[in-house]
C-alpha cells in the first residue's frame, strides 16, 4: 500500500485548492468512487476534492476519501492533518474536520479500537474544542478513555468557558485526574478573568484544594497584569500570604499529632530529615505557592518598566522564598531591558551568588543588544558562571536577525569551555533554520560529546533538506570516527526509507 508521505514534494501546499482537471468531477460521484478506490496519493486527491464548489457534494467526496484513507493509511492521514495545521489552512481544515465526523460515524469496531484512530479522534477533538466544544465533548466521550479523555477535557473546558463558564466548571469538576482537573480550572480561569475578573477571583479564592487554587489564581493574575497591574501585584501578595498561612496551619497540626514542634525539628535536624524523607511531615514551606511563579515573573517585569525600585520593594515583600526570587527575577529582567548596568549592580549588592538572576539580566539585555551582553559575560570572573551566561546569551542572539554578528563573536573566542558553551547554544538553536551555519559552528566545538550533539542537530536538518549535500559535507569534514559513524547512520536510515 502506498502512503502520501513520499509524494509531498510533488503535491500542492496543504490546504491549497488546486483541482486536478476533471470536467465532470462536480457531478459524477461514480467517477470519484473509481478514483478513490484506485488512489495511491490521497493528499493530491484531497486537494482536488477541496476545490469542489458545491459544499454538500464536496463534503460527500471528502468524507468518501477519508473513509478509504482511514482503512489504507491512517498514519498518512494523521500527517496530512498535521500539515494542514502547520500551514494554517483553516478553511481546508474546517472542511476536513466536518467530513471526518461523518467518516468516524462509519468506522467498524476493529478500526475504532485502534491506537491510530484514537490519535485521529484526539486531533478532531482538539480542533472542535475551540470551534464547537459540545460536539468535541460528544466525540471525546464516544472514543476516548481514562487519561486521553481527561487530557481532551481540558481543552474542551477552555472552549466552553468562552460562552458558558458554568458549564465549563461543571465539566472540569467531573475530571478524574487531579492534574487535568487543575489544568482545566486554570484554563477556565484565564478565559473568565478576561470577561469578569472579580467573579473569577472570587471563585478561585474559594477553591479548597490549594494546588487548584494557586494554578487558577496564576492564570487570573497573568490576565490581570495587563488590565490592572497594581491590583494584580496586590492580589498576588495577598494570595501568597493566605496560601502560606493555610499551609503552615496544617503543617503545625501534623507536627502536633506527632508530638513535635518546629523547635524540636530545628534542634534535631537528623530526625527531621528522616521524617521528611519518609513523608511523615510536609516540607517547611508551601509547594503550592510556587505555582504563582509565572504570574510573579510577569508582574515583576511589568512593574520594572514603570519603576524598578517599586517593583523590587513589592517582590521582596512576597511571602515564600521561591516565589519571591522568581518575582525578583521578573523585576531585574524587566529592568535590564532599560538599564542592565543598574540591574547588575543591584544584584551584585543584594544577591551576589545568584547565577539565575545574573542569567536573567543578560538574557533580557541580549534581546536589545546581544553584543553588549556578550561582552559583559565574556569578562565575567567566575568561569562556570561565565560559560552559563554566554550560553543563555547565544540562545537569544541566535533568534535575532544577526547570525553573522553572533558567528563573529564566537570566532573571536579562544578555544575554551566558554567557546564550547557559546558554540553549542548557538548551533543547536539555529540548526533547523540555518543548518549549514550550525554545522560550521559545531565543527569548532572541542568537547567531543557536545560537538556530536550540536552536529547531530544540524545534520538532521541537512539530511531532510538534501541528503546528497549532507553526505558531501560529512565526507569533507574531519571528525572523530565514532561521530562520523553515528552521523552516517542517519544518512543510511534515510536511504532505507
Amino acid at each position: 500500500m502506498a502512503s502520501s508521505a513520499g509524494k509531498a514534494s510533488q503535491t500542492p501546499e496543504p490546504g491549497a485548492s488546486q483541482a486536478v482537471p476533471m470536467p465532470d468531477a462536480a457531478v459524477d460521484m461514480a467517477g470519484w468512487r473509481t478514483r478513490i478506490d484506485a488512489a495511491e496519493d490521497f493528499e493530491s486527491l484531497m486537494q482536488s476534492a477541496l476545490a469542489i464548489a458545491d459544499p454538500s457534494f464536496r463534503n460527500t467526496v471528502v468524507s468518501a476519501i477519508i473513509d478509504r484513507w482511514l482503512v489504507v493509511d491512517i498514519p498518512g492521514f494523521i500527517r496530512y492533518l498535521n500539515a494542514l495545521e502547520v500551514a494554517g489552512a483553516k478553511d481546508s481544515l474546517a472542511i476536513v474536520a466536518l467530513a471526518l465526523q461523518d467518516s468516524l460515524a462509519r468506522v467498524n469496531d476493529e478500526t475504532a479500537a485502534s491506537d491510530e484512530i484514537l490519535v485521529v479522534v484526539q486531533r478532531l477533538v482538539s480542533y472542535l474544542a475551540a470551534t464547537d466544544p459540545w460536539k468535541a465533548l460528544a466525540w471525546a466521550r464516544k472514543f476516548l478513555l481514562d487519561y486521553t479523555l481527561d487530557s481532551s477535557l481540558v481543552a474542551i473546558a477552555r472552549g466552553m468557558a468562552r460562552t458558558d463558564v458554568e458549564a465549563a466548571l461543571q465539566l472540569a469538576e467531573g475530571i478524574a485526574s487531579l492534574l487535568r482537573r487543575s489544568q482545566a480550572f486554570a484554563a477556565i480561569a484565564a478565559v473568565w478573568a478576561a470577561k469578569d475578573p472579580a467573579a473569577a477571583v472570587s471563585w478561585a479564592s474559594s477553591l479548597t484544594n490549594p494546588a487548584e487554587r494557586a494554578l487558577s489564581l496564576n492564570s487570573i493574575l497573568l490576565v490581570a497584569a495587563d488590565q490592572d497591574l497594581p491590583g494584580a501585584a496586590r492580589l498576588l501578595s495577598e494570595q501568597a500570604q493566605l496560601i502560606n498561612a493555610d499551609y503552615l496551619r496544617e503543617r503545625r497540626a501534623t507536627l502536633a499529632a506527632l508530638g513535635l514542634t518546629e523547635a524540636d525539628l530545628v534542634n534535631d535536624p537528623e530526625s527531621y530529615r528522616a521524617l521528611f524523607e519518609s513523608g511523615a511531615i510536609p516540607p517547611p514551606s508551601s509547594p503550592d505557592v510556587e505555582l504563582l511563579a509565572a504570574a510573579g515573573k510577569v508582574i515583576g517585569a511589568k512593574l520594572a518598566e514603570r519603576a524598578p525600585s517599586s517593583g523590587l520593594t513589592w517582590a521582596e515583600s512576597i511571602d515564600g522564598d521561591f516565589l519571591k526570587l522568581t518575582s525578583i527575577a521578573g523585576v531585574v529582567g524587566g529592568w535590564a531591558t532599560q538599564d542592565p548596568a543598574g540591574a547588575l549592580a543591584w544584584v551584585r549588592q543584594n544577591y551576589p551568588e545568584n547565577l539565575d538572576l545574573y542569567t536573567t539580566i543578560h538574557r533580557s539585555w541580549a534581546t536589545g543588544d546581544p553584543a553588549a551582553a556578550a561582552a559583559s559575560a565574556r569578562n565575567w570572573g567566575d568561569a562556570g558562571q561565565r560559560a552559563a551566561l554566554l550560553e543563555s546569551i547565544m540562545k537569544v542572539w541566535a533568534t535575532a536577525d544577526d547570525p553573522t554578528g553572533a558567528a563573529a563573536f564566537i570566532g573571536s573566542l579562544a578555544p575554551s569551555a566558554d567557546k564550547d558553551s557559546a558554540s553549542y547554544a548557538f548551533a543547536t538553536t539555529i540548526s533547523y533554520h540555518s543548518p549549514d551555519l550550525a554545522w560550521q559552528i559545531a565543527r569548532g566545538i572541542t568537547d567531543e560529546s557536545a560537538q556530536f550533539k550540536a552536529l547531530k542537530a544540524a545534520f538532521s536538518a541537512m539530511v531532510v533538506r538534501d541528503p546528497e549535500a549532507a553526505a558531501q559535507a560529512l565526507q569533507a569534514t574531519n571528525l572523530p570516527a565514532r561521530t562520523t559513524a553515528l552521523l552516517a547512520g542517519m544518512l543510511n536510515a534515510v536511504a532505507v526509507e
